[in-house]
């Protein structure tokens, strides 16, 4: 019988996105394993807007049926399970345990949640959604125009070669790349936009990948469907090739771009001609007994300058974000405050962490640095949060 997840030393559940258990796999044995204070952080997966839901007031297994959750306690883990792939062990949710932080791909108010009061909102790294094709496909690009005609449930235009509804893949509402495209085509995301919906992308994509196996001539330019970057990412890295990303060309743009210049740079995210793209966002309860817990947790989580624990460091953390294809919003030259809102300039002060996480082409003064070695160039100074020389 599986132990109760609320019945572990001081539990903090971690709902939602799965694009948060490779940083929890970071901090969570570690924390286990604090002599001072340990916390078992757990998690379970939910879609983006029932996460959001859960930590303002519902109970984790109550939106998704979830009976299993996935915990840390320090020890090495081996097996085949679900817990077993992101480095943890399986407990069981009873429905008693609230969740303490939901974990969402797009902003609270686009899943129609307002956020305050017993609640935080923090915002944490950029995540971009992306139109994909098979990688057979002739077509290279998509305008926002075309984009609404296939997907809008009101527009009256046809856009070939995606002409035929049955090759227009798209989510459900309560995804949060669903949210976000359908935000970014100016469609209600609480409707369902036009083609085949599928309950994960894993299926869309696995759907994409079957049919540039098997359509023939001209069929294979007319599938479309929309993925999230750092999913896409991990599978182009692990050698899949059954899909391609479209460049997207926005309304009034001059030309279409992806979300990388180069490699996986998200220089295109980054300076924000590639602009469909939202902040992870995490909602956390403040009401809680053990809402000092779920603080440290999250900052380990937002990489905040103050919080830390023995044997896991922020730039470890943040490398970790950035392999999995998330920009953390200090390499950002852009942000945002609502879905898809305008953009105001920033002046980012991680670039030359990011980019060498990335081993990509940076500026000359960008060097490595610590308390020991902080020489930098002129015009340059030490980060250490990072560990890497920045322009001042």
């Amino acid at each position: 019988m599986l132990v109760s997840c609320a019945s572990l030393p001081n539990p903090v559940l971690v709902y939602g996105s799965d694009s948060v258990p490779p940083i929890l796999a970071k901090i969570g044995p570690r924390l286990a394993g604090d002599d001072a204070s340990a916390i078992t952080v757990v998690y379970a997966e939910d879609r983006s807007c029932p996460a959001v839901k859960a930590a303002i007031g519902g109970l984790a297994g109550s939106f998704n049926g979830a009976e299993i959750g996935c915990y840390y306690d320090g020890e090495p883990v081996s097996g085949e399970g679900e817990c077993e792939e992101i480095g943890a062990r399986p407990c069981a949710l009873d429905g008693t345990m609230a969740a303490d932080i939901g974990v969402s791909d797009v902003f609270p108010q686009t899943c129609g949640e307002t956020v305050g009061g017993s609640v935080e909102h923090r915002k944490g790294p950029v995540q971009a959604a992306i139109f994909v094709t098979t990688a057979r496909s002739s077509v290279q690009a998509i305008s926002q125009k075309a984009a609404e005609a296939v997907y809008s449930p009101d527009s009256a235009e046809v856009a070939p070669p995606w002409d035929d509804e049955a090759y227009a893949l798209q989510r459900i509402p309560g995804s949060g790349t669903q949210r976000l495209m359908a935000t970014a085509l100016g469609v209600d995301p609480d409707q369902l936009m036009r083609g085949k919906s599928l309950s994960s992308s894993s299926t869309l994509i696995g759907t994409i990948e079957g049919w540039n196996e098997s359509l023939k001539g001209a069929e294979v330019d007319k599938v479309l469907g929309i993925y999230d970057v750092s999913n896409a990412d991990r599978r182009t890295k692990d050698g899949k090739v059954g899909f391609r990303a479209l460049a997207f060309k926005a309304e009034g743009a001059d030309c279409g771009f992806l979300p990388d210049a180069s490699g996986y740079d998200k220089a295109h995210v980054r300076d924000g001609q590639y602009p469909i793209w939202s902040p992870l966002h995490f909602v956390a309860r403040k009401d809680s007994p053990r809402s000092k817990e779920i603080k440290r947790v999250l900052d380990l989580v937002l990489m905040d300058p103050v919080a830390a624990v023995v044997g896991v460091s922020r730039a470890e953390v943040f490398a970790t974000w950035v392999s999995r294809s998330f920009v953390p919003e200090c390499a950002m030259a852009v942000q945002r405050d609502s879905e898809m809102g305008a953009l105001t300039p920033t002046t980012p002060t991680c670039t030359c962490a990011f980019e060498a996480v990335l081993k990509v082409a940076s500026a000359p003064g960008c060097k490595p640095c610590d308390e020991s070695s902080s020489a930098c160039d002129e015009g340059y100074h030490c980060d250490y949060r990072f560990g890497s020389c920045e322009p001042n």
